[in-house]
């Protein structure tokens, strides 16, 4: 619902067919390669979706659905989620019976509904734990939930004392 919402409200302009068309794109994006996913989503964040709908005349208009409001920064809807839970179907799960192959980032960051940025956190009181511990949990979750980080911008890795920032 946040990301439609974010399309009708940055794209006035346009019909409740083309933000729907935005919202089917932006689905479509599931090829074998999920850096070429995320690439291709980049493009969508930087440049726009490009949708058609039909005028008054009948005739096919094109036009660009942004994604997000650069103008404007604070106007979109900015979301942390601390251990949100999601299965390996890509459900949240809502009971302890879903919890098998679910996995839980320390925090998501959405941004108009779209998780842009995955933060994982390993305990500081733990001699164990690394940033390299937490980036290989960031990999443990790319491999069972990419569809999480097909929009995905930052990739955080921290052990409460150092911390390293990347993507894909």
């Amino acid at each position: 619902g946040r990301l439609r919402r974010a399309l009708e409200e940055l794209n006035p302009h346009l019909p409740p067919d083309a933000i729907d068309e935005a919202l089917r794109q932006i689905s479509a994006l599931q090829t074998p390669s999920l850096t070429q996913d995320n690439h291709d989503f980049h493009n969508f964040l930087v440049n726009g979706i490009t949708v058609g709908y039909q005028n008054k005349d009948g005739r096919t208009i094109y036009q660009q659905a942004r994604l997000l409001n650069y103008d404007q920064p604070e106007a979109n809807d900015w979301l942390a989620v601390n251990q949100f839970s999601i299965r390996r179907d890509g459900h949240l799960a809502r009971n302890t019976a879903d919890l098998e192959g679910t996995y839980r980032p320390d925090i998501l960051i959405f941004v108009n509904g779209l998780p842009l940025a995955v933060i994982e956190l390993k305990n500081t009181g733990d001699e164990q734990a690394t940033t390299e511990k937490a980036f290989h949990q960031l990999q443990t979750y790319k491999q069972g939930i990419p569809n999480l980080f097909i929009p995905n911008c930052a990739l955080v890795a921290s052990d409460g004392a150092d911390a390293r920032l990347g993507s894909l």
